[in-house]
């Protein structure tokens, strides 16, 4: 209800959210849920709204900001929440109810375990100096949070080598006589329960045996799974040490839950990371419904605010943490989203101002390459130092441009459509000029071409010789 109320307050307010910066968004979605022909009146969801895509967009964008100034990320860790923590049962077992019962005090107990991880991870530096983190809280199902966190460590506490990983990383059964606690734990939270479908596992369970971690020529590690002969009793089956999940000895043992650890210092799996843990919510069911794309040339009404709420799937302790205003992300060091905007969309006068507190990584909003103007606004203002004023962004070497596209080619950011010209050249010799004009507008809808001006001279020259030839 309380959600409801606030995208009610949206759809009500759209004049308010200034929906008009949005009105060159109607590009291509990559979700499928719009048609570029069909624009019609769109009801827009901001960025402002926690767990939109808007939302998640600008958090992955962030996370890649970060990315770009302090290197990649080097731990992946998933914590996720334990019903059976003392804590839990202490509260319920009094009387005689279910975790499942009380989402509220999961949220709680899971709230206070997690500031706990996150402190040990970045203020008493358990695993290396952090320099950055980012953290994304989402919920199964069955109703248990889960965090995923993103670990940047400190240069000189990196682990760049296979004996550096084994530091920090397990993926084996301990010996029971030698350590019998934590034996307990890893067959409790750290095996991998056998889930086969169609034959396989989705986790690519069970594991080769491994004599030595080793990183593989992908930059992914194959961690050590020796066959020592340690196994354990899960569900009724005898497993080894190729079933279970990586894991760090100590979080294990302080936090008793289960609690995957991954080493990701590649470049190949940086923008996986980031897309994985800001992909959004999951949704329970869906509906096929007829519609008439294709069929009818009327304008179609885009509904964001419906579309979010389509198979949206809220669980009761997602509900408690929405509740008590608990974040759902977190980040450090903070990124200033930096706003612009062309001449004559702004009334009020804004400028950016140097932080007087604090630090902070400054980072330009992305535009799509269909937003025309404001693209090429941006790609010059990544160029061009000390602009005050729109004049000087579009003066390259004492010449003033018109557009901004134009100074962009002047600066050489963009190529000089010399594919497109060579496409329209080669048709000339086989097709008619009501062809060629079909061709330009393809070209045009398509987005690709960084001069027009120039592809419509040379296609214009080209159906003038046509003409002329008809006419001999």
């Amino acid at each position: 209800m309380m959600e409801l109320e606030r995208l009610r307050w949206l759809r009500k307010n759209q004049s308010k959210l200034r929906v008009g910066k949005y009105h060159n968004l109607n590009e291509y979605n990559s979700n499928g849920e719009t048609h570029g022909s069909n624009t019609g009146k769109r009801v827009v969801l901001p960025s402002s709204y926690v767990g939109s895509r808007r939302y998640m967009d600008q958090l992955y964008f962030d996370g890649m900001a970060i990315c770009s100034y302090v290197g990649f990320p080097d731990l992946f860790i998933t914590f996720t929440c334990n019903p059976n923590w003392p804590e839990i049962q202490r509260l319920l077992g009094s009387v005689h109810l279910k975790a499942s019962d009380r989402p509220d005090i999961i949220s709680r107990v899971f709230k206070i375990k997690f500031d706990e991880l996150l402190s040990d991870l970045t203020k008493k530096s358990l695993l290396g100096k952090v320099l950055a983190y980012m953290y994304t809280i989402e919920f199964q199902k069955r109703g248990l949070p889960h965090a995923h966190i993103l670990i940047f460590l400190h240069p000189s506490n990196k682990y760049p080598t296979p004996s550096d990983i084994d530091r920090i990383i397990s993926a084996e059964i301990p010996d029971q006589d030698t350590n019998e606690e934590l034996y307990n734990l890893v067959k409790t939270h750290m095996i991998h329960s056998p889930c086969m479908k169609d034959g396989k596992c989705s986790k690519y369970f069970p594991k080769q045996f491994q004599p030595e971690t080793i990183v593989d020529q992908d930059g992914f590690p194959v961690y050590r799974r020796r066959d020592n002969g340690h196994t354990v009793l899960k569900n009724g089956i005898q497993v080894d040490n190729r079933n279970v999940v990586p894991y760090n000895a100590k979080l294990l043992t302080k936090y008793q839950a289960h609690i995957n650890m991954e080493w990701c210092n590649q470049s190949t799996s940086i923008k996986y990371l980031f897309k994985y843990i800001n992909k959004g919510y999951d949704r329970i069911t869906a509906a096929i419904v007829p519609n008439d794309y294709g069929t009818s040339n009327q304008p179609k009404n885009v509904d964001e605010i419906k579309q979010y709420i389509d198979c949206w799937y809220v669980s009761p302790s997602e509900a408690s943490w929405r509740i008590f205003s608990f974040p759902i992300h977190g980040r450090k060091p903070a990124v200033e989203r930096l706003y612009f905007h062309c001449e004559d969309q702004n009334s009020k006068k804004r400028e950016w101002k140097p932080r007087q507190k604090g630090y902070t990584i400054g980072r330009l909003i992305w535009v799509p390459p269909t937003t025309g103007e404001l693209y090429y606004l941006r790609l010059m203002l990544t160029h061009v130092k000390g602009p005050r004023s729109y004049n000087d962004i579009k003066t390259v070497n004492n010449v003033k441009y018109d557009t901004f596209r134009d100074a962009c080619f002047a600066m050489g950011f963009i190529g000089d459509d010399r594919e497109f010209i060579a496409a329209i050249k080669e048709a000339n010799h086989w097709g008619s000029g009501q062809y060629l004009r079909l061709l330009f507008v393809h070209m045009l809808l398509s987005g690709s071409i960084n001069s027009p001006r120039h592809v419509w001279s040379k296609t214009c020259h080209l159906l003038a010789d046509g003409i002329l030839y008809a006419q001999q």
